[in-house]
């Protein structure tokens, strides 16, 4: 049984899919097999049974006899064969996991969010099972589940040979029968945990299967994309992430640990009535870990309150500044600095970073430039001095001079061609001679790791952070500003990065000619956000577009043939707050308009809504129709079990909820539908 939900991760089309699947059971489960063959061979109307060797015999209207060797089995010697079916048992492969979440090492606010791990290989939970060997196969619960524990509770990793591990008949551990596909396994990775601590943590019988399914992304009528779309198999955990609490997450082994019990299984230390101190070990196949922030704002509450005023990347205005001649340089993104000369002299001048609220008339300047003094502007109505340009040149030129080997390459590179040029020309003041070779000549390419050096600086990446934003004012906490790049900045860096070896006149007419070799700028526009967003929702997805987009606040709203999205060009997070986001329109004219902040689908978040922020101890759970929708049914207290363990859900009285309230009999497919936490947006316009 399956179920189907319409949430678009941003690489797929509006028309694709992610179907959910209860379960997905391989032909054989892993284990050893025995066949036993009996063979019998008719030619016409003769059986041939234990025969080793027939002599000539026509067969129909075959006109020359051929003898006919029959090597087969006796009816009373079958022949049998032994094979295995290898899988994962006590190891498994890194590249068996396709993703986790929370992401490992990583901090955001995961209070609400259940913990699940995605599984390359679709079949592998239910290729052992958790009762061990079962006769059949659609009875097997499957063998893997995910331990929650914090930090300061969780258990050390040990290991342990694996012939010790088998050769263990405790109650902590049951015995398990070696197979071929471990004996070439030296250690496993083991916890050992107390009976009392782990048994809250560990899922019932019952519980099992809802904990596990498949999950199909793609279109049902396109083959299946091996690089992104797909069949994998998602296990979730059953335990909330406390607030302010380091998690550490274990996927562990239960294949064999379940044990009949009435007319169900249960864990065997139950069967066995274990005492609380007993020590359980459990064979861990995966860990990872995350920090889970205390409760604040949700991500929607965080970006509503974002400081967006003003929308675009300058200095405030002033009632001092307002009406006076300064302000056109205020509103056009300048700021007045300190400026010492080199005389000792100081005075205040006009800067501006290469980002902009607003394209603006570039000036005429010397390009290629002998020196930074060259692109120094001076404004005679206010008697100031605009250095933006002229500290362009310069960044460009010690960034270039930092990096020794790029230098290098491009000092050797500019003499390589002088030489060849001037070889060429010495040539050519002899062709009037009768034996002189008339050679043709093309000028060296620029070599490519000189030409990627070059494209990245105008991506602004190494940038001094000050230099982007020289006042904290332009960016202050909890803000987004919009910004347009501006390509003079821009080129004045390069230039300077690219005056390495222009000592004389004759160099910088060298350079002049080289500039047509340059990698070709592309026309950029972007955002800046500093929020502590960045940091508590890591690995957000930015998504620009060059239209003004209103009332349409969801990822499937927008018609990608009417608003296409601007070409990401870089996103970079440049401090724990502050990510930088750069685009490419398809013409110069466009620039960023709209931008969607929001997480990513394709993880496919499960868990419960967030709490309101005045009851963060009471959860809910809004429910969706077949089609993944929301609709206005809801769980208005989502059950936990009581005890020491904060945060462990209780699965089944939360699947009985949902059943009553949808009226249907839920597979893990409708669980994990109904589970899915919808993916929240927040969309930020560009002012005019």
């Amino acid at each position: 049984m399956s179920q189907q939900i319409s949430l678009t991760p941003p690489e797929l089309s509006p028309d694709d899919q992610i179907q959910f699947v209860d379960r997905h059971r391989p032909r054989l489960p892993d284990g050893g097999y025995q066949i036993t063959l009996y063979q019998q061979v008719t030619i016409g109307d003769h059986t041939l049974t234990d025969q080793r060797h027939i002599g000539p015999y026509v067969v129909e209207d075959q006109t020359k006899a051929a003898p006919i060797v029959a090597h087969f089995p006796e009816p009373d010697k079958p022949v049998t064969v032994n094979f295995h079916v290898l899988g994962p048992r006590f190891q498994l492969d890194p590249a068996l996991v396709h993703a986790v979440f929370p992401p490992d090492n990583s901090q955001g606010r995961y209070s609400h969010t259940l913990p699940h791990l995605i599984l390359e290989r679709s079949t592998l939970p239910w290729e052992r099972f958790a009762q061990g060997k079962v006769k059949d196969p659609e009875t097997g619960l499957p063998w893997l589940a995910l331990l929650l524990f914090e930090a300061d509770q969780a258990p050390p990793l040990k290991t342990v040979p694996l012939p010790t591990l088998l050769a263990e008949t405790g109650p902590g551990f049951p015995a398990l029968q070696p197979e071929i596909s471990n004996e070439t396994a030296e250690a496993v990775t083991v916890i050992d945990v107390a009976w009392k601590d782990v048994r809250p943590l560990l899922p019932t019988a019952v519980e099992l299967p809802f904990l596990t399914h498949v999950r199909l992304v793609g279109h049902p009528e396109r083959p299946p994309d091996p690089d992104g779309n797909g069949e994998r198999a998602v296990i979730v955990g059953s335990r909330l992430p406390t607030p302010g609490k380091a998690c550490v997450m274990h996927l562990v082994a239960l294949e064999g640990r379940y044990l009949p019990q009435g007319d169900g299984f249960a864990f065997h230390a139950i069967v066995d009535a274990a005492a609380d101190d007993t020590m359980m070990r459990f064979v861990s196949l995966k860990t990872w870990s995350f920090t889970c922030l205390p409760d604040g704002d949700n991500f929607k509450q965080r970006l509503e309150k974002l400081n967006r005023s003003p929308s675009t990347l300058h200095m405030p205005v002033t009632t001092a500044v307002a009406g006076s001649p300064a302000e056109r340089f205020v509103r056009s993104g300048y700021h007045a600095l300190p400026h010492f000369w080199r005389r000792g002299a100081e005075t205040r001048s006009w800067y501006h970073g290469p980002l902009l609220p607003a394209a603006i008339d570039p000036p005429q300047l010397p390009l290629p430039a002998r020196s930074s003094d060259e692109l120094l502007i001076f404004d005679t109505a206010l008697g100031m001095f605009d250095v933006s340009y002229a500290a362009a040149w310069e960044l460009g030129r010690m960034m270039a001079l930092q990096d020794s080997a790029f230098a290098l390459r491009l000092f050797h590179w500019k003499r390589e061609h002088a030489r060849q040029s001037q070889y060429i020309r010495q040539k050519a003041d002899l062709l009037y001679l009768p034996l002189a070779a008339d050679e043709t000549w093309a000028a060296p390419e620029l070599p490519a790791e000189i030409s990627d050096w070059l494209y990245n600086l105008t991506q602004l990446q190494g940038i001094p952070f000050n230099y982007l934003i020289p006042d904290e004012r332009l960016l202050p906490t909890e803000s987004l500003r919009f910004f347009v790049v501006d390509p003079l900045w821009l080129a004045c860096l390069r230039d300077g990065a690219f005056s390495i070896g222009r000592v004389l006149e004759q160099d910088a007419s060298a350079d002049s000619a080289h500039h047509e070799k340059l990698p070709i700028m592309d026309r950029l526009s972007g955002f800046l956000l500093r929020s502590q967003v960045v940091s508590g929702w890591p690995n957000l997805i930015y998504d620009g577009y060059a239209a003004t987009i209103e009332g349409q606040e969801t990822l499937d709203a927008i018609d990608p043939q009417t608003h296409p999205k601007l070409e990401t060009v870089r996103q970079a997070q440049l401090s724990s707050h502050v990510v930088l986001g750069l685009f490419r329109g398809q013409n110069p004219e466009q620039e960023l308009r709209t931008l969607d902040i929001h997480m990513r689908p394709e993880i496919l978040h499960f868990g419960l809504n967030e709490p309101d922020i005045d009851d963060t101890s009471r959860f809910t759970k809004e429910l969706r129709d077949a089609g993944g929708v929301e609709i206005s049914q809801e769980i208005e207290q989502v059950p936990f079990i009581v005890g020491e363990i904060q945060g462990r859900l209780d699965i089944m009285e939360l699947v009985g909820q949902m059943e009553v309230l949808r009226g249907a009999t839920f597979t893990s497919a409708d669980f994990a539908l109904q589970m899915v936490v919808g993916v929240e947006l927040g969309r930020f316009i560009r002012a005019r």
